[in-house]
């Protein structure tokens, strides 16, 4: 057998052969267990350079140093190498380091490991010779490296398997799956990969503790997300529906019920007493949850539903938003920055620095709620929205007057600030539909000794409805609101053919 590493020099065969050997105790049935594994790394740390190596990656992210730290370690004992030895390898004759790592992943290929891993284990080792002056000039190409393999069949769980997983949950759980599934936002964003940090209470600037009461004072709510909670360093906001805040309300009132003080900077995901809390130590006392904890609670309410990584919860997000867009109720822009990706209202974002105009704000909270129903695993919807796809459809009626509807939600601002009055979300929807209808109807008694003109061929169909449900889907289908009648019924009317009138009558 011929050495990559050493040539045909007949004296480094045995050495060559005792490399391969290590290899013998990684194959499938006796891989290194994970204690064995950070037993590893903990030993390469003793290496001041690779500490420093380390501690640089840490300042970018403590969950990318950590990783590649594993990787080198397991890099250097499947190919009987020490970090310094490689280094010192690197700088005499840096092909021999990349036939090392060309060998190391064909045998890994010949193990079947994921493209990704392998490609993984590679990055590991370029950044640390990377951080030693080795610059490798040979592209050791990774068969299918951009193909999640492990993930191909992969299935995005429908509504009806949530709503399963959602009631195998406990509240703490529940808590966390809605704020994955139902705002798109990355477990880590809960509580990061050391616990240091997570979201907090601050971060929903809706919710409102009073004494033993929590509630939100808008649907649905906004969640922030802070520069340093965000993958991608930038700090963005998406919402949280009606559900998926009755479920975080629900889990906070048991924590207040167990004693637990709350304030703004409590973690919205909080350990719990027992398992949990050894943790907590004289040196750290953070009750935020780590990202490890969180998976895996998500992981175990998955697991008798669907078999899938907790991300895919985070692919039901953009998923159903997907549909949504399809469907004409968010744009595109949207559902990527609600993501945490970077694009074009990102971009507005982060250079107004974390400001975006009020009316956009609004605009984007209407087309996330128009997009709950997709979201949502509660078919039925809730009192309030429906109140406000009223107010769309009389906001709709009344541009056909010629009535600004911002104008009048302007006017009545003031009047509140003037009185200094505020609204519940329920009560100030109602009024602001009040408001509308006085104004239609105002329009309508300036106008009634004028006949509305007819084409030649043209004429009226009416009806009355008494239900709102109802009432929206005529509206949608076309039918003008003319007038609420005291009985609580509504007249429409819609623009029909004469010609199609007399042929109705002449098939009746």
């Amino acid at each position: 057998m011929t050495s990559p590493l050493h040539g045909e020099n007949p004296g480094f065969k045995s050495l060559w052969a005792h490399s391969f050997q290590c290899l013998e105790p990684l194959k499938p049935k006796a891989r290194l267990t994970g204690q064995s594994k950070m037993g590893q790394s903990d030993e390469l740390l003793k290496d001041k350079n690779v500490r420093r190596w380390n501690e640089n990656l840490a300042r970018g992210s403590k969950i990318t140093a950590s990783v590649r730290l594993r990787r080198l370690a397991l890099f250097c004992i499947r190919t009987n190498m020490t970090p310094s030895k490689l280094v010192r390898i690197g700088k005499k004759n840096a092909s021999k380091v990349e036939d090392i790592m060309h060998d190391h992943v064909v045998w890994l290929e010949s193990q079947n490991y994921a493209p990704s891993y392998i490609q993984g284990i590679i990055k590991s080792v370029r950044s640390w010779l990377s951080y030693n002056y080795i610059e490798l000039r040979r592209t050791i190409k990774v068969a299918r490296s951009d193909i999640a393999v492990t993930l191909q069949d992969e299935k995005v769980p429908t509504k009806d398997e949530l709503e399963k997983i959602l009631n195998t949950a406990n509240v703490r759980t529940r808590a966390s799956v809605v704020l994955v599934a139902f705002s798109g936002l990355r477990p880590q964003v809960l509580g990061n990969y050391d616990g240091t940090d997570g979201l907090k209470i601050s971060d929903l600037p809706e919710l409102v503790i009073d004494g033993n009461n929590i509630s939100f004072t808008r649907y649905p709510a906004i969640i922030r997300v802070r520069p340093n909670l965000s993958k991608t360093k930038n700090k963005y906001f998406t919402f949280l529906p009606r559900q998926g805040c009755e479920y975080v309300a629900g889990y906070l009132r048991k924590r207040l019920a167990d004693g637990e003080p709350l304030s703004g900077d409590s973690p919205v995901i909080a350990i719990e007493k027992g398992y949990d809390t050894k943790r907590i130590t004289k040196q750290t006392t953070s009750k935020i949850v780590t990202t490890k904890t969180i998976t895996a609670e998500i992981r175990s309410v998955l697991k008798p539903i669907i078999n899938a990584r907790p991300y895919v919860l985070r692919s039901y997000f953009d998923t159903q938003l997907l549909l949504a867009e399809s469907n004409g109720k968010i744009a595109h822009a949207y559902r990527q920055f609600f993501m945490g990706h970077k694009g074009d209202i990102e971009a507005v974002y982060t250079t107004n620095k974390g400001r975006l105009p009020d009316e956009l704000i609004e605009d984007m909270r209407r087309a996330f709620l128009q997009s709950e129903k997709f979201l949502c695993t509660n078919t039925n919807e809730s009192i309030s929205d429906k109140k406000t796809m009223l107010l769309e459809m009389w906001k709709d009626q009344a541009k056909l007057y010629g009535i600004d509807p911002m104008k009048i939600k302007i006017e009545r601002q003031r009047i509140q600030q003037n009185q200094k009055t505020i609204l519940e979300s329920t009560d100030s929807t109602n009024d602001e539909i009040d408001a509308i209808k006085a104004a239609i109807q105002d329009i309508m008694r300036k106008n009634t000794d004028q006949t509305h003109l007819q084409t030649e061929n043209r004429s009226y169909e009416s009806k009355l409805v008494d239900n709102e449900d109802e009432l929206v889907s005529c509206v949608q289908n076309g039918w003008e609101v003319i007038k609420e009648l005291n009985n609580g019924k509504v007249l429409l009317r819609r623009t029909v053919s004469k010609d199609w009138l007399r042929a109705s009558n002449h098939s009746n």
